[in-house]
């Protein structure tokens, strides 16, 4: 690298009049090159412009650069204040910002502790990369002076009216301001709404937060109503939509006990005019659920769920919306609103039906010691009847000492599974008997 010191920005002055000053100014480089691994060489102009050489590893070679910059070059210091709420963006996380401005313009750059009562930041250096300090402190300045952030302490009760039924008002409010809107979630135990953005956005999201707020504490009322706790999640519908429903259309809050707290009270707040309606909703929505059942094979559930739950979600296209459980007795169990469940008793029926007719099980009895030869090496053997029939085989595990293998899937299938099977056993049984 090679960079020039012009003789009026040399620190050490009183030239002489035909070598200069380099000597001392050599020493000092001759300390820096030993610290920083590098060759640094020095040569002066008749106009005492002092060229100096860096070479050496690029890391090493900049450190030496800046210390050079430091110590040879004349110094100068300039104060700038800047508001105290925007220092913390200057410094970064652990300084981070600040570190990387000093390395980039070779100053040291004062900030006054958080503390201190000045907001006045001072930077030492050589008057370029004073400029260029200054200037990008100024940027970052500027740009923090168009940001504002509103903490509003808003209690909880009143975040249903704030978010709208869906998330309508939020949304809204999120698109014409586009300031950023945190709500505390039910789990949390904060009651401080934070907005944050560009200033006129948030003072305008700020304001119709507030605005809310004081309608509804001005106006709203509650009241409660028990509800067994097996219904609260009929109340509450899929993705708390049925809630959402209750504020769309009575503008009345339905607040429903978590399960960690064991309580059949439901509150409803809101208008008073309009809480009598809302009662009715909930209990509507808690009332209008009824329970089918539908008698299947157990061995056939695994078909009618799929992998990770896929065909169910085909056979059962309203499945959010009613409850499917499966028991072990083999009967499938459905609840949730009459049409629903009636739809989905429907497709469920039918598909038991077509499976009873296009599958079958059967189990084979095999000696335990021949398991391990019917699965094949690394189950090879096993893995190819698999992916010819397209059945499905479960073999015991071998500290059970079970002799019966067990083929499931499309009755072609299991014929042709069974058959191969069968015939790999009776070829290791006939091998067995010649060696006896």
């Amino acid at each position: 690298m090679v960079f020039h010191l012009p003789a009026e920005e040399r620190s050490i002055k009183n030239f002489n009049r035909q070598l200069g000053n380099t000597s001392e100014e050599q020493q000092k480089c001759n300390t820096i090159a030993l610290a920083t691994e590098t060759t640094i060489e020095l040569c002066e102009a008749k106009d005492h412009t002092l060229t100096i050489l860096i070479t050496g590893k690029r890391a090493k070679v900049e450190e030496a650069r800046a210390r050079i910059v430091r110590d040879l070059q004349t110094q100068a210091s300039r104060e700038i204040p800047i508001p105290k709420e925007h220092h913390r963006v200057l410094i970064g996380k652990e300084g981070s910002n600040l570190r990387q401005l000093e390395a980039d313009t070779d100053c040291r750059i004062i900030v006054p502790g958080r503390d201190a009562p000045s907001d006045v930041i001072k930077v030492i250096g050589p008057r370029e990369g004073i400029e260029k300090a200054v200037h990008q402190i100024e940027l970052i300045s500027h740009e923090q002076s168009k940001l504002a952030q509103e903490h509003l302490m808003i209690p909880r009760i009143f975040y249903p009216w704030i978010r709208g039924p869906f998330n309508e008002t939020l949304d809204r409010l999120l698109a014409e301001t586009g300031a950023k809107i945190n709500i505390p979630p039910p789990s949390a135990k904060s009651e401080v709404i934070v907005v944050t953005g560009e200033k006129e956005g948030v003072y305008k999201a700020a304001s119709v937060i507030r605005r809310i707020f004081e309608e509804q504490q001005a106006l709203v009322k509650s009241v409660t109503c028990k509800v067994a706790r097996a219904q609260h999640r009929y109340v509450i519908g899929p993705q708390r939509c049925n809630l959402s429903d209750v504020l769309k259309q009575t503008g009345v809050s339905v607040e429903v006990p978590s399960e960690e707290e064991d309580s059949d009270t439901i509150t409803l707040r809101g208008d008073p005019a309009k809480l009598g309606d809302a009662l009715s909703l909930v209990y509507a929505k808690a009332s209008s659920v009824i329970t089918a059942e539908i008698n299947c094979p157990a061995w056939l559930h695994k078909f009618i769920i799929g992998p990770k739950g896929a065909t169910l979600q085909q056979i059962v296209p309203n499945k959010n919306k009613v409850q499917v459980d499966f028991e072990d007795g083999g009967t499938i169990f459905l609840e949730g609103a009459p049409e629903e469940v009636k739809i989905a008793q429907e497709a469920l029926n039918s598909a038991v039906n077509r499976l009873k007719t296009e599958m079958a099980t059967e189990t084979i009895k095999v000696h335990p010691s021949y398991h391990r030869h019917v699965i094949g090496k690394g189950g090879s053997l096993i893995t190819k009847i698999k992916n010819e029939t397209g059945v499905q085989i479960t073999i015991p595990n071998e500290s059970t000492n079970s002799d019966e293998i067990k083929v499931e899937g499309k009755k072609d299938g299991v014929t042709k599974a069974v058959a191969d099977i069968s015939e790999l056993v009776k070829r290791m049984e006939n091998e067995k008997s010649k060696d006896m």
